[in-house]
């Protein structure tokens, strides 16, 4: 329900992006559209053992706001790789895992106020200075493992989150950098699957995580860096 609903919201703010674009043809805008993404979330994506292949788009869509919208490819983690690596079975064969997953993200973002000298002297704001902006992401993931070469049990893992977040957008030239922080709600769901009728639903609580994964309290942190036009 909640894949439908943020689905359905990344639909309706593509759709106003593209609807909203024509009203600003006659405003100073220099930058109108950025793509953006973080190399760093191939690291470690938003849901534990996975990668995140991020990318952003951010759309102007009136004087000082704008709307952005994220699709994200999850696959294996590095971490992940090298537990693999060292991961041998008692009958020789090396345990592998397959990971393939999915983040969806949208966000509305509010410029409030511009840097230094700029400050509180342009109403064309957007997509430069201070901003707040309400977000929604979900995240879906499933880890198979494999035994005696047959992947045959799996683990799917969701997080869901609401966040407010505050942050700042900068160029230099045609680049830019985006740093934000918040808060908001999460939750977690892990489930592990021997077979279509056999489910174990797993308490994120109960994994060796930090406590704070499994809390419904989201801490965001982070930046995106990109090229506008």
């Amino acid at each position: 329900m909640k894949t439908k609903i943020l689905i359905a919201s990344i639909l309706l703010s593509t759709n106003f992006c593209f609807s909203q674009s024509w009203k600003i043809d006659n405003t100073p805008h220099k930058v109108r559209t950025i793509v953006k993404g973080n190399p760093f979330s191939i690291l470690a994506g938003v849901i534990p053992l996975t990668s995140e292949y991020r990318l952003i788009a951010e759309c102007v869509v009136s004087k000082n706001q704008s709307i952005q919208i994220g699709f994200s490819y999850l696959g294996k983690s590095p971490f992940l790789s090298l537990l693999e690596s060292g991961n041998n079975l008692n009958n020789g064969l090396q345990q592998k895992f397959i990971v393939r997953g999915y983040r969806l993200q949208t966000n509305h973002k509010y410029y409030f106020s511009q840097f230094g000298d700029k400050l509180n002297t342009s109403e064309y704001m957007a997509p430069q200075g201070f901003y707040i902006s309400p977000h929604v992401s979900f995240s879906s993931a499933k880890i198979y493992m494999q035994y005696f070469q047959v992947y045959d049990i799996w683990i799917r893992a969701t997080q869901f989150n609401a966040s407010l977040l505050i942050g700042a957008q900068a160029f230099l030239g045609n680049f830019a950098i985006d740093v934000f922080t918040g808060i908001g709600y999460k939750q977690n769901e892990w489930s592990e699957r021997y077979s279509r009728t056999q489910i174990l639903i797993i308490n994120p609580s109960d994994l060796a995580l930090p406590q704070t994964y499994s809390g419904p309290i989201k801490f965001s942190l982070g930046f995106n860096i990109g090229y506008g036009f």
